[in-house]
C-alpha cells in the first residue's frame, strides 16, 4: 500500500486532474488505517469525476472504517445507482452489508451480504458478516444452512483496518455465535 501511495502521489505530479489517481491513494490510506485522511482523496475524485462509482464506494468504507456508520450509507448507495453493473459491485454491495450489521440492522445486512455473494460468491466478508447477521438475528441455523463447514481466519478478521477494534471483535463474537471454526 506505501507503494501505491508513493506512485499515486508521482502520477499526481504528471496529472493531478485524473480521478483514479486520487481514487488509488486514498484506496492506499485506508488500507493502511488512516480512512479519516483518505476521504480528501475521495472528494478529489469525486469532483474531478462525479460519477466515479468506485470513488463513492471507497468514500462510504472510509465512513465504516471510521465508525460512522450512518454516514456511510448515501455514499455507498450512489455508487450502485451510478453503476449498477460494475464489476467491483460485490464491494458496494458488501459495505453496505457491513454498515446494516454495524447498526444492528440484521435483515437488512444478510440481504445486502446476500447479493454481494451472488456477484461474486467467494467473497469471504460479505460470507462473513450473512453469516453472523443471521446469527445475531436468531437464525444460525440458516446461517450455516447448505454451506460447506465454514471457517474463517482469526488473522484475516482481526486485519481489517477498523479504527475502533471493536467492530473486528463484534463481527467474530457474531461468527462465533453461528459456531463458526475461527482459524
Amino acid at each position: 500500500m506505501r507503494i501505491t501511495e508513493t506512485l499515486g502521489r508521482e502520477a499526481l505530479l504528471i496529472d493531478q486532474h485524473d480521478a483514479r489517481t486520487h481514487l488509488l491513494i486514498g484506496i492506499a490510506q485506508m488500507m493502511m488505517g488512516q480512512p479519516e485522511q483518505s476521504r480528501a482523496h475521495y472528494r478529489n475524485a469525486i469532483a474531478l469525476n462525479p460519477s466515479l462509482a468506485a470513488a463513492h464506494s471507497c468514500l462510504g468504507s472510509s465512513y465504516i472504517l471510521a465508525g460512522k456508520v450512518q454516514e456511510s450509507v448515501a455514499p455507498l448507495l450512489l455508487s450502485i445507482r451510478l453503476n449498477p453493473y460494475d464489476p467491483f459491485r460485490f464491494h458496494f454491495l458488501g459495505e453496505l452489508a457491513v454498515a446494516f450489521y454495524m447498526q444492528g440492522d440484521w435483515t437488512k445486512a444478510s440481504e445486502f451480504a446476500e447479493r454481494a455473494l451472488q456477484v461474486r460468491p467467494g467473497y469471504w466478508y460479505a460470507n462473513a458478516i450473512r453469516i453472523a447477521s443471521l446469527a445475531r438475528s436468531g437464525r444460525a441455523g440458516k446461517a450455516l444452512e447448505n454451506r460447506d463447514p465454514v471457517q474463517f481466519s482469526l488473522e484475516k478478521l482481526k486485519w481489517l483496518p477498523f479504527l475502533d477494534r471493536k467492530w473486528n471483535d463484534f463481527l467474530i463474537d457474531g461468527l462465533r455465535l453461528a459456531g463458526c471454526m475461527l482459524i
